[in-house]
């Protein structure tokens, strides 16, 4: 059940830079670089260009759900 709700919330992933802030939040990595850098650390600039660059197929995900079956 708990996989299943990671799916959902990453169907909602716009592109990479997403992904790439998720990931990040999870390990700590996040914490660590605000610990450092200070909270603008350009992190929220990287994950919209990411995601500009990267994004995902947000049209094929409006039409199944996050296991690939159709939605009605």
């Amino acid at each position: 059940m708990e996989q299943l709700r990671w799916l959902k919330k990453c169907a909602k992933m716009e592109g990479l830079g997403d992904l790439v802030a998720k990931v990040t939040e999870v390990t700590g990595i996040k914490a660590v670089v605000k610990a450092i850098a200070g909270e603008d650390c350009g992190c929220a600039q990287r994950q919209a260009k990411l995601n500009e660059i990267f994004p995902f197929n947000n049209e094929r995900q409006q039409e199944t759900n996050p296991i690939g079956e159709a939605v009605d």
